[in-house]
Order: C-alpha cells, then structure tokens, then sequence
C-alpha cells in the first residue's frame, strides 16, 4: 500500500492509526483470498483423486498440466473441477494422468 500526500511532514497520531488499520485489513483480504484458491485447490485434488483412482499428489500433477497445457492459473483449472463434478467424459480426459507404460 503506497500513501502519497501533497506537503511534506510528519503525520498525527490518529492518521497513523488509520492508515495502519487500512493495512491491516489489505493484509486479511489477501490471506483471505489466498486461502480460499488454497481451499479450491485443495478439494479439486480430493474429486479427481477419487475420480481417477489415484493419490492427491498424482492429482496435483494433473491440474498443474493442465493448467499449463492450457495457459490457465492452477486455482482457475481447480475451481472448474469443484464446479464442474459431474463432467462428460471428453472433459474428464483432461484431468487423468497418462497410463503408465509396462516395463
């Protein structure tokens, strides 16, 4: 947070007190926002886990591919997931992981 004023000089007590309450607040809106992506992310690695059979840190790597497959943000990819459940298949294909080859 950047505070521009047009003279120069130290500032009162009660203005201080304001602007660090501003701060404070700017400070828990963005932990706020970040834990809400954290929680979406979260439950999307949950749905396609069970969906594909597979451990969450597979599930991870799937988002993450197809977020950058798709020049997308992780938390937008999540956030279809979540809202999306119950998706077509063509549509689920994106988020599997591919068959690994047999040795």
């Amino acid at each position: 947070m950047n505070l521009f004023f047009e003279t120069p000089g130290s500032l009162e007590d009660s203005t201080v007190s304001l602007i660090e309450a501003m701060a404070q607040m700017a400070t828990i809106s963005v932990v706020q926002h970040q834990m809400v992506q954290s929680h979406r992310i979260e439950q999307a690695k949950g749905i396609l886990a069970h969906r594909n059979g597979s451990s969450v840190n597979d599930a991870l790597i799937v988002l993450r591919k197809c977020a950058r497959s798709n020049s997308r943000r992780l938390h937008d990819v999540a956030e279809q997931v979540v809202r999306d459940r119950k998706v077509s298949d063509r549509s689920q294909a994106a988020f599997r992981l591919p068959a690994k080859a047999s040795v």
